[in-house]
């Protein structure tokens, strides 16, 4: 039973925000293009929405009742969470089509409170499989200890990423050849900009470019030994 709510919840809502994304590329409510079976879909995750609710309220009230500190230990796991933020997502766009209307022209904020929902609800789909699948629960074990392993090794990442982009910001940003004061920052030299933070990371991924990088010695320099870290990562 839990299953068939938990895939009605995700393709239900995966159905209705590619009818809404529809919606704001046009520009208006095409009602024509709202068949019987969005209508469907959008009827099944409001249902598995409160069904999650309930049995997550309850849940919750059971566990409070049998002791306050086994509450706090169960709630604040990670995947504890990811069940209640998502279920609590949901309902808050429940909530919206009770008062309004699902199937309506959003302002394009909501459009990354849609996106966090949808990556939220893979992630319930998935804390659900690997319950019923031990083999499933151990690839899940496994990848979540991996990360925890490697947390000192994105630090590392991070401190070379700040380091790199400031060096080439104070070499680069000095030369107005190569950073006119009128220049667009998105569409100029990524190091005249914050922007230099995204290009130093997805080069040391290995998308590598020396083109901003011409005419500075140091800065050539720089990139090179860059390179070798992203190399040797």
């Amino acid at each position: 039973c839990d299953l068939i709510f938990h895939i009605f919840l995700l393709f239900g809502w995966r159905n209705l925000s590619f009818v809404l994304v529809d919606f704001i590329i046009i520009g208006s409510v095409d009602r024509s293009t709202i068949g019987a079976f969005d209508r469907f879909l959008e009827s099944m995750f409001v249902i598995s929405t409160l069904y999650f609710v309930w049995r997550i309220t309850g849940e919750m009230f059971s566990t409070i009742i049998t002791s306050w500190r086994v509450f706090r230990v169960n709630l604040f796991t990670f995947w504890t969470l990811v069940d209640v933020v998502s279920t609590a997502t949901a309902a808050v766009f429940v909530i919206n089509i009770i008062v309004a209307s699902a199937f309506r022209v959003y302002p394009s904020g909501w459009f990354d409170y849609f996106a966090v929902m949808t990556g939220l609800f893979w992630l319930k789909l998935l804390s659900f499989l690997k319950v019923m699948n031990p083999s499933l629960a151990t690839f899940v074990l496994a990848i979540t200890q991996v990360l925890k392993d490697v947390l000192l090794l994105l630090l590392i990442l991070a401190m070379v990423t700040l380091a790199f982009s400031d060096m080439f910001y104070t070499i680069i940003s000095r030369d107005f050849t190569m950073c006119p004061p009128d220049e667009d920052p998105d569409d100029g030299n990524p190091y005249c900009s914050n922007l230099r933070y995204l290009d130093v990371f997805t080069q040391i991924l290995g998308n590598f470019g020396y083109e901003f990088f011409l005419g500075h010695s140091l800065a050539i320099f720089l990139f090179v030994i860059m390179t070798i870290f992203g190399a040797g990562r």
